[in-house]
Parts: C-alpha cells; sequence; structure tokens
C-alpha cells in the first residue's frame, strides 16, 4: 500500500503533490508572488510571536515596563502586516486579524480585572 499526501491551496481548494505548486496557487489566489507570499507569512508569524509574549507578560506578570514593551512589539508588528494587507488588496484577512486583535484585548482586560 503506499501513502499519498494531498495539499489543498487555502483559497481556491486545489489539490496537488507538490509543495510547491500548492505555495504558487495560494500566492497567485492572493495576487501576490511568492517571494511577497513568503513575507505575508513572516509577518504573520512575527504578530503571532508578539501576541503570545503579549499574553505570557499579562498570565505572568513580567511588570509594567516589559508589559509595555510587548504591547508596543505587538502592535509594531501588527501595524506591518496591516500596512502589507493594504498594499496588496487582502482586506478580508485585515478583517480576521482585527477581529483577533479585539478578542485577545477582550482577554487581557478579562485577566486585568481578575489580579491573576
Amino acid at each position: 500500500m503506499k501513502s499519498y499526501i494531498i495539499l489543498v491551496c487555502e483559497i481556491c481548494k486545489s489539490e496537488s503533490k507538490n509543495p510547491v505548486e500548492t505555495y504558487a496557487c495560494e500566492a497567485k489566489c492572493l495576487g501576490l508572488s511568492v517571494d511577497e507570499l513568503k513575507e505575508y507569512h513572516r509577518l504573520r508569524n512575527v504578530r503571532s510571536k508578539k501576541q503570545t509574549n503579549l499574553f505570557d507578560s499579562w498570565l505572568y506578570d513580567y511588570g509594567k515596563d516589559k508589559e509595555k514593551e510587548f504591547q508596543k512589539n505587538f502592535d509594531e508588528a501588527t501595524e506591518a502586516l496591516l500596512a502589507f494587507e493594504e498594499k496588496h488588496g487582502l482586506k478580508d484577512y485585515e478583517m480576521e486579524l482585527r477581529r483577533s486583535t479585539d478578542t485577545l484585548q477582550k482577554v487581557l482586560n478579562v485577566l486585568s480585572d481578575s489580579n491573576l
């Protein structure tokens, strides 16, 4: 018996066994070059890491100075990602990003109010 991995474009749902083809398809579907898609994924990953740092600063109480630093880093990463999305017309992803930012803020507010 042989197993195959089938990759699926997240946008148009086309299938391929070739990861390079699938990545190129996602780039094309978003109206980006492959290099632009790599940059987009890099910006999303940076923002995700900054979001985790910010959440940890609240959860583990690193202190107000660290919290402000993490908030600043998170805001900068968010702005860089939003600027990229706006430049390339990725409005749907921008709304998803804003919703996740709002959710994070709600969680942080609950943690702050509970004095954990």
